[in-house]
């Protein structure tokens, strides 16, 4: 078997998250679990992979016949909590079990070694559970040495009751998050039927389809979707396409993607009678269409930097604060790092009570659903022009709810899905 030793590249994520699983192999002391040791080491190394450093660094051993990831060395710097010098730290080195054996270890060590002599550190630290012997006589056959031992004494009297007052805790918190998801979902506490009534069905205006824009507020008209000659990949490739995008190109979108994306999107099919409800390129229940579509625009011809909204009823941008550096900001500060180097962010706000209006407490149940239809059309739209996304659900509410100027109550970010080009 030919194999080599590269550094890590954003395809081999699935194989990554799937060899980490190997390090809670072996028979654990009785408070330590698996899934809590996966649970872990799969989040610490997606932010690694997600979020590059050049004091860090992740090397993988590939089949050179097969193409296979067979293993993987994660690599950190740290500084030494008695000299105070800094020494490189093996945060995870794992081996496909079918290849155990072989050498492939032994060779990521080898590559740990060199990252570190690279680095100026004259030693390579790493920690082990006394439990997992096999690979406690590797590391000793390799030349690593026991330094410090850490002891540890367990009250299993109060673990056991702890755990279970956290068990019930999780248990009612997961029957609820469930419950929301079932059909007519009302509160717990029973409420008469002549109690139960919408404002719909009690005669109050519906609220407007999307927010007003404000007088003076600077706009931008977008090419008219008949006007845009994209979006002319077959369905059937663009479905075998479609993948979660976490690395861009430096490439502008011109204006005419950016318009075919927002189309897409929430583009505008049809008015109802008195504007009470909106046709859309995405589905929502009712056709309520609760959200509001934010632009963080970064590299788009022709549009100037900042964050802007989309009125879908009028296709226009409304532009909402000037600025160079917010993808940067929310990258750093409120999100995953690879946002950065995006084209433009979307970020989708909710206002629930356009769906309250009608729909009262199953609102919860449909809003995620809805905002998924959208993010999807995102997902197709953004492939079908040689670019992509990825959502994330995941972010810090406050930091971005403040950068759109929401009040986090009435309107709040609910999604979002940073877009650019992508090789290939």
């Amino acid at each position: 078997m030919a194999i080599r030793v590269r550094l890590f590249l954003p395809t081999d994520r699935e194989a990554l998250t799937t060899l980490v699983t190997r390090l809670s192999a072996f028979d654990l002391h009785p408070w330590r679990s698996a899934d809590q040791i996966d649970r872990t080491n799969i989040s610490m190394l997606e932010t690694a992979m997600d979020e590059a450093s050049p004091n860090d660094a992740i090397f993988v051993a590939e089949d050179e016949t097969t193409r296979q990831v067979i293993g993987f060395v994660r690599l950190q710097t740290q500084t030494d909590y008695f000299s105070g010098e800094r020494q490189g730290y093996i945060s995870n080195i794992a081996v496909d079990p079918s290849v155990e054996g072989q050498g492939i270890g032994r060779m990521l060590l080898e590559q740990a070694e060199i990252w570190a002599r690279e680095k100026g550190f004259d030693r390579l630290t790493l920690h082990v559970f006394v439990e997992n012997r096999r690979a406690r006589q590797v590391y000793e056959k390799y030349g690593y040495w026991q330094d410090i031992i850490q002891y540890i004494k367990v009250d299993h009297e109060l673990k056991t009751r702890n755990q279970a007052y956290y068990d019930k805790v999780i248990a009612r918190l997961t029957a609820r998050a469930r419950h929301i998801m079932k059909a007519f979902d009302y509160p717990d506490e029973e409420i008469p039927d002549e109690f139960v009534t919408s404002d719909q069905v009690a005669g109050v205006p519906a609220p407007p389809l999307e927010k007003d824009i404000p007088e003076g507020a600077t706009t931008l008209d977008l090419p008219a979707i008949d006007e845009i000659q994209l979006g002319q990949m077959p369905l059937i490739d663009v479905f075998k396409k479609r993948r979660s995008r976490r690395v861009y190109t430096d490439d502008h979108l011109s204006l005419d993607e950016l318009a075919y994306l927002c189309w897409a999107v929430a583009g505008v099919h049809e008015i109802g009678p008195k504007e009470i409800w909106t046709k859309r390129t995405s589905p929502s229940g009712g056709a309520r269409h609760p959200f509001e579509t934010y632009l963080v625009v970064q590299r788009v011809d022709g549009v100037e930097p900042g964050i802007y909204r989309y009125a879908g009823l009028r296709n226009q941008l409304v532009l909402v604060k000037t600025g160079a550096d917010f993808c940067a900001q929310l990258g750093e500060m409120a999100m995953q790092k690879f946002v950065s180097n995006s084209a433009v962010i979307f970020i989708w706000t909710v206002i629930p009570y356009r769906n309250e209006w009608r729909y009262m407490f199953t609102s919860a149940k449909q809003i995620p659903m809805d905002i998924g239809h959208y993010c999807q059309n995102l997902y197709l739209a953004a492939e079908s022009i040689g670019a992509g996304t990825c959502a994330i659900a995941s972010y810090r509410q406050e930091i971005v709810d403040d950068l759109l100027g929401v009040d986090g109550k009435d309107e709040f970010t609910i999604y979002v899905a940073p877009v650019g080009k992508i090789e290939g």
